[in-house]
């Protein structure tokens, strides 16, 4: 019985979750897990700090600027 509540619960919180996006039309950002190696981890972690960004917001450009980089090798 609790699990079913449990589960009722975070369909529930999805839910609003979903409609307060859109209502504010930006979207959420769902965390991923993501394996890295700790000591490329540790070496973002540096850069991030030396550029004053958190470091997910400096994943997230690194990733960007890599897929650049890919699309530009198949062109």
């Amino acid at each position: 019985m609790l699990k079913l509540l449990t589960s009722d619960i975070f369909y529930a919180i999805f839910a609003i979750t979903d409609i307060v996006s859109r209502m504010n039309e930006k979207p959420i950002r769902k965390p991923r897990n993501v394996l890295i190696d700790p000591k490329v981890l540790r070496e973002a972690r540096i850069e991030a700090l030396r550029s004053e960004k958190k470091l997910g917001e400096w994943l997230e450009e690194a990733i960007k600027e890599k897929i650049e980089r890919e699309e530009k090798k198949v062109k």
